[in-house]
This record gives C-alpha cells, sequence and structure tokens, in this order.
C-alpha cells in the first residue's frame, strides 16, 4: 500500500498565530505572545492508498513554549486548541487531487487554502 506525507506545519502554526493574535489584553501580554516559540509544533499529513480507499490522518504534536506561560495561559490553550482544530480540517479530502499534492509537494486544507492566506 503506497503512502505519501506532507508537512503541514507552516500552515498549522500560522492558523495558530492569526487564532490569537487580538487576545492580548495589555502590552505585556503582547509581547509574550509575539515571542511564542512554536518550534515543538509539528503536523504531518499522511495519505495511505490501497485498491479501494484512501486514507488521510493529520498527526500533530503541539508545544508551545513562553517565558511567562503562566500570563497568558488562556491564549497559550486557545492557539493548541486551535492547532488541533486545523489538523483536523487537513484530514478532509479537498477538491485537488493526490497526483497534484504529491506533484507540489503542497496539501491544502479545507477552509484555510485560499488566496488570502498563502
Amino acid at each position: 500500500m503506497p503512502s505519501y506525507s506532507f508537512d503541514v506545519t507552516d500552515k498549522c502554526v500560522k492558523f495558530m498565530q492569526m487564532s490569537i493574535k487580538d487576545m492580548p489584553g495589555n502590552s505585556g501580554q503582547e509581547v509574550l505572545v509575539e515571542d511564542l516559540d512554536y518550534s515543538g509544533c509539528r503536523f504531518l499529513v499522511v495519505v495511505e492508498v490501497d485498491e479501494n480507499s484512501i486514507t488521510i490522518k493529520c498527526e500533530g504534536i503541539v508545544r508551545i513554549r513562553s517565558n511567562h506561560p503562566e500570563a497568558i495561559e488562556i491564549i497559550m490553550e486557545t492557539a493548541e486548541q486551535q492547532g488541533e482544530l486545523i489538523a483536523r480540517q487537513a484530514e478532509i479530502p479537498g477538491p485537488w487531487s493526490l497526483v497534484d499534492a504529491n506533484t507540489t509537494g503542497n496539501w491544502k486544507i479545507v477552509g484555510l487554502d485560499s488566496e488570502w492566506f498563502l
């Protein structure tokens, strides 16, 4: 059974960042949100193909670090939830073909990939 994988970490992290950008309530929180470290995040779409079906699974690790996590705990939790949400969206087959995704190396996420986002 052939399988393909696509790294969608950058897309998922960008979505997480966009989801929390307006949440800080003061300038200190703004700085902490801007300084969040997303290097521990990893999202990989795995597509397995057999004779009768295609299985799509997004495997994600969400690890966000902050210098002062207590001050932005709710914001960080929201970012993590949004990362998990967009990872589930990556499992929805889109109007594009697997051949196109494999050729370009770009797995599109339904509801995320559009002209304004990329």
